[in-house]
């Protein structure tokens, strides 16, 4: 079954600047030091009373002097050496980028990335920029880069049956039916999730009723759910439906 290799593409990390697998950035040749001591750093940066370090979980493929591309840690310390922020980017998931160009102005960029409903392709779909001033919490802004989906009760009672439908074709023992129904399952949660940009009540409401979902199944609608209470963690959740 597919299922797993689609779950883990969900968790990822990736930037809100050019990214290097389709934008290649040009300030710096491709290298990956070692920052000190410590044999995970890849990259340190200080600005607005802040301190900024990246470490690699795996591999950082490219490294340029404000930005990094691969899987890493980034971990944000105020002027006391206390950490004030955190993203990942694990080896489950794509590759990511983090760009810290702006730290001088208290300005670094994050964007999740997810899976398209439509393409099952892994895409940015929430940048979050976050602002740094001495003395003070970071500040989380956040922007949808995907388009949320009509939400009405047809449609959620429509991708619900879907979903389950889905779920029992992949059951197959047929492959060919086993993917189809694969298939057909994912797209149905993503778009289940995108729905509940503009609506998470109903979205939510929908996951729950899933009884049936076990195993990697159950993992994609966690994962869905999580991305739905990000967005309105950070006040994202559309008004109006494309």
């Amino acid at each position: 079954m597919i299922r797993l290799s689609f779950l883990l593409c969900f968790v990822a990390l990736a930037a809100g600047c050019p990214d290097p697998e389709t934008e290649p950035l040009e300030s710096a040749p491709v290298v990956e030091p070692t920052v000190g001591e410590d044999p995970g750093l890849v990259a340190q940066a200080r600005g607005a009373g802040h301190q900024l370090l990246v470490r690699r979980l795996g591999a950082v493929e490219t490294l340029h002097p404000a930005s990094a591309h691969g899987h890493w840690a980034l971990e944000i310390q105020d002027g006391q050496g206390r950490t004030v922020w955190t993203a990942v980017a694990t080896e489950a998931g794509p590759t990511a980028t983090v760009d810290w160009s702006g730290l001088d102005e208290g300005r670094v960029v994050v964007v999740l990335k997810t899976l398209d409903a439509g393409t099952l392709d892994a895409v940015p779909w929430l940048e979050q920029s976050v602002h740094l001033v001495e003395g003070e919490a970071p500040r989380v802004e956040g922007r949808l880069l995907i388009e949320p989906e009509s939400a009405s009760t047809a449609r959620v009672v429509e991708l619900v049956e879907q979903a389950r439908s889905g779920a029992v074709q992949a059951g197959s023992k047929d492959e060919r039916i086993s993917r189809a129904g694969d298939r057909q399952l994912i797209s149905a949660l993503l778009h289940l999730r995108d729905l509940g940009l503009v609506d998470p009540e109903a979205a939510r409401a929908a996951f729950a009723e899933m009884h049936w979902a076990d195993g990697a199944d159950a993992e994609l609608i966690d994962a869905c759910v999580r991305e739905v209470e990000l967005a309105q963690e950070l006040g994202v959740v559309e008004a109006s439906p494309r």
